[in-house]
């Protein structure tokens, strides 16, 4: 005997679980008998389509939707994740850009103490003219300059370092021409906020946007779906399997698929498959493992929540604390400017020495460096009160993740 066997088909899922496959076959016999001149030769052609469903495991409670589920699930975990970053990211970019307003303001302020030493020594040198102070009281006088402008040019050289500190974050790394500009803030920070949001409110928005709790979130959903899964898996296997399709066998190739379209050469059958698993520790063991990790997902969740609203309080309570900080120290410079606006007219009419003026110009510098930290920690605050509540990136105009819903009937996305 000799056979030529050509056999093609197709087959996929369904949504719903179930299988089918088409096959088209045709086969070519060849037969000799020995002592006997010639050869036979017969023909046979068929095509079926099969369709099987299975009723318990891999079927039941809409199993293969869970894999599609499993899958949806995993994509917002990836853009919560992408979310995550990039609110992070944010936060640090908006912390260079404070850093480097602090670092000018810096640069101003030390540029003020150089005119008020400038000052002093103008001062001390007229009064050392008409002899009223001594010659050590201009040297000191003078030493004090020569540290104060050494502060100046440690000043700019911190701004200069706070701005390609800020640009390192904000360029790609093909912007090499934007490393050669400069940054002009025009952010107000000297203005106190009043649109602060209630710890209440921010704990609530918290809870809903946050990623790491929309992530934890969804792995608590996730690990509920593999639950069933290992459920399904542990149960018994029944399929239903349907078949129908046609037959033909001819000496001649052209009547094999004449025949092929009959109708009254059908065949169909219909089949019901048990299958009883002996033991099945496997499935056991992975559904005993299954609902741990679901219990560990909701642990891991209550967690999260519960950080997030630790965090929340704590960023509020900085906010409260660096707007007190602000009207305080605010007073402190109004105050020790009337202080040194005095004492210099006190040295002025031989009342008072230049290390008094000294002293208080320090005290001065020292109230306007603290008020101007105190300012930017608030503007910081408020960074960090906004991040704490998931919600840093809508000042770019970004909605979020928190209404990501992908349709499990559709089609996924394109790569």
């Amino acid at each position: 005997f000799d056979s030529v066997v050509f056999r093609t088909g197709v087959r996929g899922m369904l949504m719903s679980g179930t299988t089918w496959q088409l096959d088209v076959g045709h086969t070519e016999f060849r037969r000799s008998i020995s002592g006997s001149p010639g050869s036979s030769e017969t023909f046979s052609a068929d095509w079926r389509l099969s369709m099987t469903h299975p009723l318990l495991r891999d079927g039941a409670d809409d199993y293969a939707m869970t894999g599609v589920a499993l899958a949806a699930h995993d994509v917002r975990i990836t853009a919560l994740t992408g979310e995550a970053s990039a609110n992070d990211i944010l936060q640090s970019v908006i912390q260079a850009y404070w850093n480097l307003v602090y670092a000018r303001q810096d640069v101003e302020t030390r540029e003020l103490s150089v005119e008020l030493a400038t000052e002093l020594l103008q001062i001390t040198q007229r009064k050392f003219d008409q002899g009223l102070q001594n010659r050590l009281d201009v040297i000191e006088a003078e030493a004090e300059l020569a540290r104060r402008r050494e502060e100046l040019l440690t000043g700019r050289n911190n701004l200069l370092q706070s701005t390609d500190d800020l640009f390192e974050k904000v360029f790609a790394p093909d912007s090499i021409e934007g490393w050669r500009g400069s940054v002009v803030p025009i952010t107000d920070y000297t203005v106190l906020p009043d649109d602060v949001l209630s710890l209440d409110a921010a704990v609530a928005i918290a809870l809903t946007n946050r990623a790491d709790i929309l992530n934890a979130k969804i792995s608590v959903a996730r690990a509920d779906i593999d639950v069933q899964r290992a459920r399904n898996q542990a149960q018994h296997r029944l399929d239903l399997t349907g078949t129908v399709g046609i037959n033909s066998e001819k000496s001649n190739v052209g009547q094999t698929y004449q025949v092929l379209f009959d109708r009254r050469r059908h065949l169909s059958a219909l089949t019901l498959n048990y299958e009883l698993p002996i033991g099945n520790r496997s499935a056991g063991y992975l559904l005993r493992r299954r609902e741990i990790e679901l219990e560990r997902a909701k642990v891991a969740l209550r967690d999260t929540e519960m950080k997030a609203i630790a965090e929340v309080r704590q960023e509020e309570r900085n906010v409260a604390l660096q707007r007190e900080r602000v009207v305080a120290t605010a007073e402190t410079t109004r105050l020790r400017r009337e202080v040194y606006e005095g004492e210099k007219r006190r040295l002025e009419n031989a009342l008072s020495t230049p290390f008094e003026v000294r002293e208080n110009q320090r005290d001065l510098l020292e109230a306007i460096d603290n008020e101007t930290r105190a300012r930017l920690d608030l503007a910081t605050a408020m960074t960090a009160y906004k991040a704490a509540q998931g919600d840093l990136l809508s000042l770019l105009g970004y909605v979020g993740s928190s209404d990501l819903e992908l349709d499990l009937d559709e089609a996924p996305p394109a790569p």
